[in-house]
């Protein structure tokens, strides 16, 4: 399986919609019960849980839930060696691009580092990049 991660998007608004969504859940609260009591801490938990559960259209129609679990199954085989390797791949590679581009700044480092590991996650297998096709935080407005 493999995660679809798009770097350098404009910003599509995701933040607020998840905002959106809880306090819409919390709406729903009774005002007798306020968040901070034992019933209120109870509901809350089960907001989150609805939350997760929702299938979402961005992961393909699965919850995010169950796209968390299985992730983290596939990334189980990477043992403690394994992970010191794969950071040492990184860091051999950030430093091969920051000499051969002659890269100085603190900011430029930091662009290196992403490049290095995004580069590791494709080789990996673990991310796929996908350009989308409109980015926008208005969905009845289609850029072409």
């Amino acid at each position: 399986m493999n995660y679809v991660w798009c770097p350098r998007n404009s910003y599509n608004g995701q933040i607020e919609r998840g905002q959106r969504e809880v306090g819409e859940e919390l709406d729903t609260f009774p005002a007798a019960v306020p968040i901070v009591s034992p019933e209120g801490k109870r509901r809350l938990g089960l907001v989150g849980e609805r939350l997760s559960r929702r299938s979402r259209p961005c992961l393909g129609g699965r919850a995010a839930e169950e796209v968390f679990y299985t992730g983290r199954g596939r990334l189980a085989g990477y043992t403690q060696d394994r992970r010191i390797a794969a950071l040492e791949q990184v860091e051999q590679m950030s430093a091969d691009i920051i000499e051969r581009e002659g890269i100085r700044t603190k900011r430029g480092v930091a662009a290196v580092w992403r490049r290095a590991v995004e580069t590791w996650l494709l080789q990996e297998g673990i991310i796929a990049i996908e350009k989308g096709e409109s980015v926008t935080p208005f969905p009845s407005i289609l850029v072409s």
